[in-house]
């Protein structure tokens, strides 16, 4: 544990349990990075090292037709579906480039040890707070949360809602 401070990466999230258990953590980002099957398709044919092992295991290398099923039982899998990962991170990185500098420059661009992104400023947290009063509203027409402030204080929050003893909007009460 005395080693909390330091950045650290890993691939290693192959399930909901890992995820959940280092969600827990206030300083974890998750980050689903992807790319086009074509571009990875060709990525895998430029690996001598990949066909070298497959041949020296007495096995061929995979048709595109082999790689585009064992791409999607990779993502979309029942077991090990990694889609479902991905879809919660929150920053996804297309990775269309043609090197591992063009992904190190994309990584680099997103300012990921940026502090603001796990602790935003205050604006940005009371915007946040106001946007969850909002999705109190019962309002069809529009959504409006508010919060009070003074000395990076919340004095109030509040949304745009029916009066009492009225129908709310989503119930044929506002017309």
């Amino acid at each position: 544990m005395e080693r909390w401070r330091e950045r650290w990466v890993t691939t290693e999230i192959w399930d909901n349990n890992i995820l959940k258990h280092l969600s827990r953590r206030p300083f974890f980002i998750l980050i689903g990075v992807e790319a086009p099957l074509s571009i990875r398709w060709h990525r895998l044919q430029e690996r001598q090292i990949f066909f070298r092992r497959c041949y020296k295991r007495g096995q061929s290398p995979p048709s595109l037709e082999e790689f585009v099923d064992q791409t999607d039982a990779h993502l979309y899998s029942d077991e090990s579906g990694l889609a479902v990962l991905i879809e919660q991170a929150e920053i996804r990185l297309i990775n269309g480039g043609s090197s591992i500098t063009h992904l190190h420059q994309a990584l680099d661009s997103l300012d990921l040890t940026n502090d603001q992104r796990l602790r935003p400023n205050w604006d940005h947290y009371f915007m946040q707070l106001a946007w969850l009063a909002a999705q109190r509203s019962n309002c069809m027409k529009r959504r409006v949360g508010c919060v009070l402030v003074r000395e990076k204080r919340v004095i109030s929050t509040g949304y745009n809602g029916t009066p009492r003893n009225l129908k709310n909007c989503n119930e044929g009460g506002c017309k």
